[in-house]
C-alpha cells in the first residue's frame, strides 16, 4: 500500500531547489492534506508519495546528512543523536555505527549508575532550553516563517527587515500569533542553519 507525507519546497541559501519531508506517512493523500491543512502549512508544502522520496533521503543519509549529524554528535550537540534517530528511522533505515555506540554507552552509564537519569545521560541540558511552551512555539512556527521569508525573498536576493516585518504580520493574520520582527528572523535564521548544516 502507498504512503504518502507532506514535503516542504522551497529554496536553499543560495537558490537552489531543497526539499524536507515535515510531516509523519500517511496511508492515503486525502489524509496527508488533512494534516496540512490542520497545521496550517501552505500548499507549496506538496503532497508526495513516500517511494519517489526514500531513494533520495537513503542518498543524503548516507553521505552529507550522515556526515553532519555526527559531527555535529562529536562537537557536543546532543540534539544530533536524537535527529539522527528521527530521520533513519523515517526512512528506514539501519543506524550508523556511532549512534549505536552512543545508545550502547548512555545505557551502560544508566545501568551501571553512573548517571541519574536519561537527560545525564545522553548529555541534555534541559535547563539549557529554555522554556517548554516557548521551544513548542518555535517548533511549530518555524517552517512556516522561514517558508514566508523566502516566497517574498526576490530571485537572487536575501532576507531583509522589511521582509521579516511582512512575515510578523502575515503570522498574525494567517496563524493568530502575534510574533515581533526580531522573533521571526531568529526563526528565520534557525532554520536556515539547520539546512546549511545538511549542504
Amino acid at each position: 500500500m502507498p504512503e504518502f507525507v507532506v514535503v516542504l519546497e522551497t529554496t536553499g541559501p543560495v537558490g537552489e531547489p531543497w526539499e524536507q519531508a515535515v510531516s509523519p506517512r500517511f496511508t492515503s493523500e486525502v489524509e496527508a492534506a488533512a494534516w496540512r491543512k490542520k497545521n496550517k502549512l501552505p500548499h507549496h508544502c506538496r503532497i508526495r508519495p513516500v517511494d519517489g522520496i526514500a531513494d533520495e533521503a537513503k542518498a543524503l543519509l548516507t553521505g552529507p546528512v550522515q556526515e553532519s549529524l555526527k559531527q555535529k554528535w562529536q562537537d557536543g550537540d546532543a540534539q544530533a543523536l536524537l535527529e539522527a534517530v528521527q530521520k533513519y528511522g523515517y526512512c528506514r533505515e539501519p543506524l550508523p555505527l556511532w549512534c549505536w555506540t552512543a545508545f550502547h554507552q548512555a545505557a551502560l552509564k544508566l545501568s551501571m549508575y553512573q548517571v541519574r537519569d536519561l537527560n545525564e545521560a545522553f548529555g541534555f541540558d534541559p535547563k539549557k532550553r529554555g522554556r517548554l511552551a516557548d521551544r513548542n512555539r518555535q517548533a511549530n512556527l518555524e517552517w512556516p516563517v522561514y517558508v514566508a521569508c523566502r516566497s517574498l525573498c526576490k530571485p537572487g536576493r536575501g532576507v531583509s527587515k522589511r521582509i521579516f516585518s511582512e512575515v510578523s504580520q502575515i503570522m498574525e493574520d494567517e496563524y493568530g500569533e502575534a510574533m515581533s520582527t526580531n522573533t521571526v528572523e531568529k526563526y528565520y535564521y534557525s532554520v536556515l542553519k539547520r539546512i546549511e548544516a545538511h549542504l
